[in-house]
Formats: C-alpha cells, sequence, structure tokens
C-alpha cells in the first residue's frame, strides 16, 4: 500500500491522472509520463501499454503549427530533445520540431514496432532525403506507416537495418547484436506480402510501390546486395515511367500525400539512376536523352538552396550520362571524339560554370547564413566540382591533365572534412535502451544520396599531390560509410592499392630494391628499409583506368581488380593485370 504525505490529505484527488500511460490508468497511480514507456511500468516488471492519445485543450495553446497538427507530437521527449544543446545536435539530421513520437501515431503500432519508427524519424529518414526535405521522411512518411502496412512494416525493417550499419560501423557490438537480424528480414517478407495485397486491390496505385520499392532499395545498399539493388531499381524506374505516363493522361492529384511521394521519391530514383551510371552500369535514359543535351539550360539565378540543388541533379545526371557514353565509344570518330562529342562537352562544361555563378551571388544575396546552410553550399560545390573535373576529363587518355585541377582536389578535401567532422555537443541517448550507445551527434554512416565519398573517391585515385591523395583516403577510411552502392571502406582500399602501385612503380625506377607500404593512416612508402616520398609519377607510371567487379554480396568481402597502365607510351600496347582486393 502507497504512503501518503500527510494523514490529512485524500488519496483519492492524489492518485488521479490524466495523462498517464494506460497502464498506470488502470491501476489507478500516479505515472512518470516517461516515453515511450513509462519507467513506474518497467521497473516493477510489468508491461507499459503506452499512452492515448489525448485530445488538445482550448486554454493551452498547441506547440505544433496549423499544417503540422495532423499528428499530435509529446510535449515532452526525454529521449529525443530534452536540453537546447541537444536541440542544436539533432538540427542537421532532423530539425527536432518535425520528429514524431511513435507511441501517439496509432494503436496499429505495436510496442515493439514503434521505436523503430520514431528512429526512422531521427535518423534513417534524412539519410534518404536531402539535407534541405527533412519534413516528409521524418514526419510525413511515419504518419503515413499508421495506415499503410506494406510501408510501415518496409519502414521497420529498413530502420532496424540501418540502426544495425551504424552500430556496426561505430563498432558497437553491443547494440549491433542486440539488434536480431531475423526481425528485419520478418518485417521485410512481411512488407513484401502486404505491398502485393495493396496492389491487388489497387493495381493502378503506384505511388505506394514506388516508395516500398525506394524502401527496399536502401535496405539492400545498406546490405550491400548489388545485384538486388540493380533489380530494385529497374522495377522502380519501370513503374516510374507509368507514373509519368498517368500524369501525362489526367489531371494532377490533389491528394497532399500522393503530391509528397512523388516529389520527394522521383528525384531519389533520378539520383539512383546516376550513381549506377558512375558506377559503371547502364544508365536507363530516363532521365538522359542525347538529343536534348544542348537545349539543357542552368537557370542564371536562384531563390533558394534547394532550387540550386534540384539543378545541380539534372546538370550531373545528364554530364554522367554523356560520360558514360564517352566511355562506352559511343562518341567515337576514327578513333578520338566526335565533333557531336566535343559540342556537347563544351555546352554542359559552360552550363556547369553558369551554375557557379548563380551559386555565388544567390550566396551572397542571403542576408545571413546559418551554420547548416554553410554546410548545405560545401556539400552543392563538392559535388558540382568533382563533376565538371570528370566531364572535363573524360575526352582525354592523358593522366598528367589532371595536375591542373590540384587546388580543386584540395577544396573537395577541406569541405569534405568540414561536413564529417562530429559535433562538440553533449550526447544525448536515443530512442530506446538497445540504441542508447547510437547518439544522434554521430556522423551518419548511411545515405542512400551521393554526397562526399564519390568526390573523395576522384581525389584519391586521380590527384597526384602525395598529402592532398593521402588525406583523401583517410576520410574515407574514417568515415567507413556508405552512400547508396558507395561504400567507403571498398574505395579506401582500392585506392590505397593505387597509390601504392603508381609510387612503388617510381621508387623501383629511381633504383630501389624493395618496397612496400607502411600499415596505417600514414601510408608511408618504405624502399630499402627508408621511408621515401617519391615524386609526381611521369604518365608511365600512372593507373589511367580500372575496373571494380564481382563484388561479393554483403557488407564486407572481396572484389577483383583490373589494373590498366600505358608504361611504355599511350600509343604503345597497354599493360592489364586483375587483383583479388580483400575489404
Amino acid at each position: 500500500m502507497s504512503a501518503t504525505p500527510s494523514e490529512g490529505s485524500r488519496p483519492s484527488r492524489k492518485l488521479k491522472v490524466r495523462t498517464g500511460c494506460i497502464t498506470c490508468k488502470i491501476r489507478k497511480v500516479k505515472c512518470d509520463e516517461e516515453k515511450p514507456y513509462c519507467k513506474r511500468c518497467t521497473d516493477t516488471g510489468r508491461k507499459c501499454d503506452g499512452y492515448a492519445v489525448q485530445p488538445e485543450r482550448k486554454t493551452v495553446k498547441s506547440a505544433t503549427p496549423p499544417d503540422r497538427a495532423v499528428v499530435p507530437l509529446t510535449q515532452k521527449r526525454p529521449s529525443l530533445t530534452t536540453t537546447s544543446a541537444s536541440n542544436r545536435a539533432v538540427r542537421r539530421l532532423a530539425p527536432a520540431k518535425l520528429i514524431v513520437d511513435a507511441a501517439f501515431l496509432s494503436p496499429a503500432v505495436s510496442g515493439e514496432e514503434s521505436p523503430w519508427i520514431e528512429f526512422f524519424s531521427m535518423r534513417t529518414g534524412p539519410a534518404l532525403s536531402n539535407v534541405l526535405s527533412h519534413s516528409f521522411w521524418s514526419f510525413d512518411l511515419p504518419q503515413l506507416s499508421a495506415s499503410e502496412p506494406a510501408i510501415r512494416h518496409a519502414l521497420i525493417a529498413l530502420s532496424s537495418a540501418h540502426a544495425r550499419f551504424e552500430a556496426g560501423a561505430a563498432n558497437n557490438q553491443i547494440v549491433q547484436n542486440a539488434i536480431d537480424p531475423n526481425f528485419v528480414l520478418r518485417h521485410y517478407n512481411e512488407a513484401i506480402k502486404q505491398l502485393k495485397i495493396h496492389l491487388s486491390r489497387d493495381p493502378g496505385s503506384l505511388d505506394i510501390a514506388m516508395l516500398c520499392c525506394l524502401l527496399f532499395i536502401s535496405l539492400e545498399c545498406i546490405y550491400g546486395n548489388r545485384i538486388l539493388v540493380i533489380d530494385h531499381l529497374q522495377n522502380g524506374l519501370n513503374m516510374l515511367r507509368s507514373s509519368l505516363v498517368q500524369d501525362g493522361g489526367k489531371e494532377a492529384s490533389s491528394n497532399t500525400i500522393a503530391k509528397s511521394i512523388r516529389q520527394e521519391v522521383r528525384p531519389l530514383f533520378h539520383r539512383l539512376d546516376s550513381q549506377t551510371t558512375l558506377m559503371g552500369f547502364s544508365g536507363s535514359s530516363l532521365f538522359y536523352h542525347m538529343d536534348k543535351l544542348l537545349t539543357l539550360s542552368v537557370p542564371r539565378s536562384f531563390d533558394s538552396f534547394e532550387h540550386a540543388k534540384s539543378s545541380l541533379d539534372l546538370l550531373v545526371a545528364s554530364s554522367l550520362g554523356f560520360i558514360r557514353s564517352i566511355h562506352d565509344g559511343k562518341h567515337a570518330e576514327a578513333g578520338s571524339v566526335s565533333l557531336t562529342g566535343r559540342t556537347l562537352q563544351i555546352h554542359l562544361l559552360s552550363e556547369f560554370s553558369i551554375w557557379k555563378n548563380s551559386m555565388a551571388n544567390f550566396v551572397k544575396s542571403c542576408n545571413t547564413l546559418t551554420e547548416d546552410d554553410y554546410k548545405i553550399e560545401k556539400s552543392l560545390r563538392m559535388q558540382h566540382t568533382a563533376s565538371f573535373i570528370w566531364l572535363a576529363r573524360c575526352t582525354e587518355l592523358e593522366e598528367s591533365g589532371f595536375d591542373a585541377y590540384l587546388p580543386e582536389f584540395a577544396s573537395i578535401v577541406k569541405w569534405s572534412r568540414a561536413l564529417i567532422t562530429p559535433s562538440s555537443e553533449p550526447r544525448e541517448p536515443c530512442l530506446h535502451t538497445r540504441l542508447a550507445a547510437l547518439s544522434v551527434t554521430n556522423v551518419p554512416r548511411f545515405s542512400l544520396n551521393m554526397e562526399y565519398i564519390p568526390p573523395l573517391y576522384l581525389v584519391a585515385i586521380k590527384c597526384r599531390d602525395p598529402i592532398t591523395r593521402r588525406e583523401a583516403i583517410s576520410i574515407l577510411e574514417e568515415t567507413n560509410g556508405r552512400e547508396g552502392l558507395w561504400d567507403a571502406r571498398l574505395h579506401a582500399k582500392v585506392a590505397r592499392r593505387l597509390l601504392e602501385v603508381e609510387e612503388a612503380s617510381v621508387l623501383i625506377f629511381e633504383g630501389a630494391k624493395s618496397v612496400y607500404m607502411e600499415p596505417g593512416p600514414m601510408m608511408r612508402m618504405i624502399a630499402d628499409g627508408e621511408a621515401k616520398v617519391p615524386q609526381k609519377p611521369l604518365e608511365c607510371f600512372r593507373v589511367h583506368d580500372m575496373d571494380i567487379r564481382d563484388i561479393s554480396e554483403g557488407i564486407r568481402g572481396v572484389c577483383n581488380i583490373t589494373w590498366r597502365t600505358y608504361p611504355n607510351g599511350l600509343l604503345k600496347e597497354k599493360a592489364e593485370w586483375t587483383e583479388v582486393l580483400h575489404f
């Protein structure tokens, strides 16, 4: 029996609660209102049934803006944002006001599932979106999952797999082992089952199917299953084609959710198509039309970072499609690039210059820029610079031409370092006891978008300044992250081996008998027992091209690397060999 504060008090009035958890209300005891499960229940071994949705009181002003008040948000979220410092810490991942407390979503969401929906809102959603569109991924999509079983199960499978990947990348075995892979697989299979039911009821409804397809792609990217990623991507692109045809034959839908799905999901398929093109897979040509390249025009001014990013995405996708066509010889003419190919290249390069000027003018026109704005600007400039260099050199065979871009390579490394530097804010525990070691201030290890890994990889394999390229490799190794199909550890391993091949060739040419690279972050070359810094390699010692093939499915494994050099000159026969690389 509970002790009373004083003999004269009335216990019935003291124990009456309005906002406590369901279990404490039934027991008629005072609830401590801890979210998502109260300690009064869990500390006594009882199962906490969560919290009922409370009607909004007229005498209390809502903390949620009218246009965001579809799902009630918690007024007290100690597990997410209890201090102003933690509010600043999570801002880059998702604005705190958009984070959904899954316990308030729907009775359809079980206690086992709710932490993963909240984790999706906090971490996984921002990893899928770009830095400018957190609202849909952190708020609208978790809300939609309460009424769409296919999306809910796909979302839970993805967020739990993402948490396991983040824990593994951070070498946190306790959290990684606490997440059962069978839990992920069960929800993945259930999502596929529910999606089939959804399509059987409404075969023409493609928005939900495309969204589920994107979540499946993200899950397979986390697991490193490249074949399944390509299969899902092709299915998604086919659905997107059908969706575009449907849009052309009827009026635009007034459904807000449908509009949001199309606005957010279609650009991601666009970027994924660009990723596969850059990695050597055949592009879908859905977004790349050779006959339209000459009419591509970048805006002469931007009104927002979102405007600048969408313009850059289209320009990069078109340029990558063109680069791929050059690599496949579609613009070859008598052993060289055709006049049409040169014309297209010049036009695209001029559009990159226009984008750079428009971006500079937009930044100057802004009265104030936040820290997040500066990070967005660095991210966009990094992608712009890397794509510009790829485009400028795609028609040239000489590797020495990349030496003209050493300042640009140094800038990419500097911007990357600024973007991945973790916050020094105090750390707050995350959503659930199983995830307590995954702090919201950690640098995200997974993203569906290309951001820093491809640009850093370009620096690592094409920049022959020994300090700059080592810094690029070092950052890739430190982050141990993944952007879609781009695995930082794999590409760092390839770049480290390329560095060793080129610099060892130079040292042997200079007379060394025994050469090897010292393990560790310094990557020093040891020649005949002494550390040496090789000169910039001549053309004959440089690796001109390499193919990464037969990558084992899964997070870690092996692959085959085929290297190509021209030791006797560009007009002579090339040297080619294949190695097995463990990563």
